[in-house]
C-alpha cells in the first residue's frame, strides 16, 4: 500500500469503529499474526482517539483469557485461530465484537461500514494511546501505557538518531505487539515514510 492508501484504510476502520459505538478512551484490542491489515486497523484506533491494546497472536486461550479479562477491549481484532477462545469471553459489559472471519464481522465488513476521509479525533498529548502486555522476566504480563506524546517522542527519535529517510525499507521481524516492534520499527518507519516490509 502506499500511504494514500493505508491513510484510507485506516480512516475507514475508524469510521466503521465509530459505528460500534466506540468512543475516545475505549480499549479495542488487536491479537493477530503481523500484517498490513493490523498496522490499517491499529492506526484506525489511534484515529478514533481509542486506546490500540495490542496482544501477542502466539498467546494461548488461558493466556489471553486472563490478558482480556485485565484490559477489557470492547472490540477485538484477532485471527481465525483465536476465535474459539475468544468467542467464550464476550459480555455485554466488555468485550462486545469480535472482528474476524466467522466472527461477529470480518474485517472487510468493518471497512465497508466506514468513509474514507476522516479527521482524527483529538487527544491530550498525554493520554493513553496504546497498552502492550509484557512478562519481563516474571512472567505475569503486565499492561504498559503509552502515551501519544511518548509513542511520538519515541517514533521521532528513532527515526532522527537512525538518520531515516523516505527510500528506507525497514524490514519487521519481530511482532508489533512487541514494543521494539511497534514503536522502533513500525512506528518510525511510517513517521519517517519508509517502506516496511513484513516477515
Amino acid at each position: 500500500w502506499t500511504y494514500g492508501e493505508l491513510n484510507e484504510r485506516a480512516n475507514k476502520v475508524a469510521t466503521g469503529l465509530l459505528k460500534l459505538g466506540i468512543k475516545p478512551g475505549d480499549y479495542v484490542g488487536l491479537c493477530s499474526l503481523n500484517s498490513a491489515d493490523w498496522i490499517a486497523f491499529y492506526f484506525g484506533v489511534l484515529k478514533v482517539g481509542a486506546i490500540a491494546t495490542t496482544l501477542s497472536g502466539l498467546l494461548t486461550g488461558e493466556e489471553l483469557a486472563y490478558l482480556i479479562n485485565h484490559a477489557k477491549p470492547k472490540v477485538l481484532f484477532t485471527e481465525p485461530s483465536k476465535l474459539k477462545d475468544v468467542a467464550k469471553l464476550k459480555s455485554d459489559d466488555t468485550l462486545q465484537t469480535i472482528i474476524c472471519p466467522d466472527g461477529d464481522m470480518d474485517l472487510p465488513h468493518l471497512i465497508g461500514m466506514g468513509t474514507s476521509t476522516f479527521h482524527a479525533i483529538d487527544r491530550d498529548r498525554t493520554d493513553t494511546a496504546a497498552i502492550l502486555y509484557t512478562g519481563g522476566t516474571t512472567g505475569v504480563p503486565k499492561g504498559v501505557m503509552l502515551t501519544h506524546e511518548g509513542m511520538n517522542f519515541a517514533a521521532r527519535a528513532i527515526a532522527y538518531y537512525e538518520h531515516s529517510v523516505p527510500t528506507d525499507q525497514a524490514l519487521c521481524f519481530l511482532p508489533f505487539n512487541h514494543v521494539f516492534g511497534q514503536n522502533h520499527i513500525m512506528n518510525s518507519t511510517v513517521y519517517s515514510s519508509g517502506c516496511l516490509e513484513l516477515i
